[in-house]
């Protein structure tokens, strides 16, 4: 006799409800009796314990038995391991026996859970946060038997789904792609992790949000006045770079730099988030020294949450301090 599964969770969700016992004995065996015992290991030196429940008959036994977990009260046993034996009987009389074999009961689910290490990715193959690494992990007291890391839009369809045997991997990479190697739109995703264990017991984690963006950060910056003179005379000494976000709130970091005729940094602002609004400048360089007369262009150069870098197109700049002759 053999059972399978040898583990099972008799809850009632259709999934591994009942182990079914397959009982193999030659035709024409001539056996007048059998029986077959499912009891609690025993203790001490004793290796058989309490009588769960018991399966008998005349003449030869079914081919298969199937047992849904209930004790001779048609009671739920509780979760744990238990030992099923078999004997026949001859009509000689002779009894024959199978050694104890186990099998467990578990309806405790198995905990899982998953992280992302990027919420906002750029899959755009800039080199910049082109991935999202999930960590996943699973556990369970009788072992694990699948998983499945879903990641869905925000309608709550699959977009990709990636799945295994055994133990999730502690870490799984997404490229932006669907399951059919297609680029997933930009926009809001969730992600969920689902594992099974041996007994048939499922969970899922809750979900988390994930967000693919590739369009990047649309910003301009204005100079205003677009000639200045800062000799000090009251007279435009001062120049306003006045920038309009194309991405509130989703600034990493930014460069307000100011270019040479030769495209050759002269000066620059910079900072964290979002820039400011409007940021003064009065012609003076980092040196104390006031900026040569010339033409000059300002470029404000962005770096975005997901990755992604932009620059707005220069915006030119004279400066003529020189009085007329």
């Amino acid at each position: 006799a053999s059972a399978a599964p040898l583990i099972f969770s008799p809850n009632g969700d259709g999934v591994k409800d009942q182990v079914t016992f397959r009982l193999t004995f030659p035709e024409g065996g001539g056996i007048s009796s059998w029986k077959l015992d499912i009891q609690e290991p025993g203790s001490g030196k004793a290796e058989l314990g309490t009588l769960i429940q018991s399966f008998s008959g005349k003449g030869m036994p079914p081919k298969e038995l199937k047992w849904d977990g209930n004790d001779l009260s048609s009671r739920l046993v509780k979760d744990g391991t238990y030992l099923f034996t078999m004997q026949v009987v001859t009509p000689a009389g002779n009894q024959q026996a199978i050694p104890p074999s186990p099998i467990i009961v578990d309806r405790v689910p198995p905990q899982a859970a998953a992280s992302v290490d990027l919420s906002l990715f750029s899959p755009n193959g800039d080199g910049a946060k082109d991935e999202a690494v999930f960590s996943m992990s699973a556990t369970d007291s009788n072992g694990m038997y699948g998983w499945m890391l879903t990641i869905k839009d925000k309608d709550g369809a699959a977009v990709r789904t990636m799945r295994g045997k055994g133990q999730p991997p502690a870490a799984s990479r997404w490229d932006g792609r669907g399951d059919f190697e297609e680029d997933v739109p930009d926009g809001a995703y969730s992600f969920e992790l689902t594992v099974d264990d041996l007994a048939g017991n499922r969970v899922t984690s809750g979900a988390s949000p994930i967000t693919v963006n590739r369009a990047g950060l649309v910003s301009t910056v204005e100079v205003v006045p677009m000639l200045i003179s800062p000799n000090g005379d009251g007279v435009k000494d001062e120049v306003n770079f006045r920038i309009a976000s194309g991405s509130p709130e989703a600034v990493e970091r930014w460069e307000l730099k100011l270019l040479n005729s030769s495209g050759k940094p002269v000066h620059h602002f910079s900072g964290i988030k979002d820039p400011p609004v409007r940021i003064p400048w009065n012609g003076i360089l980092d040196n104390r020294q006031p900026i040569p007369d010339g033409e000059y262009q300002v470029v404000l150069s962005e770096i975005d949450k997901a990755g992604n870098t932009a620059n707005t197109t220069p915006q030119p700049l004279s400066v003529d301090s020189t009085p007329p002759l």
